[in-house]
């Protein structure tokens, strides 16, 4: 899959999660919304969006901006075929 399209995805995802507009470099940091709550939420969206069972031990690998969190998932799609 794309990269530019995983990375949009994830933006929209994350947008609708903690309300607001970020772009593709943005780190959880930067954003008061994102909490402990709201990063699960995120990873189950994540999941369902791109049919994926993410493993618990990569949860802190989605604690990333939306770039990072794209770099994972184009990897793992990839290897799904």
């Amino acid at each position: 899959m794309d990269k530019t399209i995983v990375v949009n995805k994830v933006k929209n995802i994350i947008s609708k999660i903690v309300g607001l507009d970020i772009n593709e470099n943005t780190s959880p940091e930067e954003i008061n919304g994102w909490d402990s709550l709201n990063h699960l939420n995120i990873i189950l969206s994540i999941e369902e969006e791109f049919d994926l069972a993410i493993p618990p031990e990569d949860f802190p690998k989605f604690y990333n901006s939306p770039a990072e969190i794209a770099d994972y998932l184009v990897d793992h799609l990839n290897k799904r075929g």
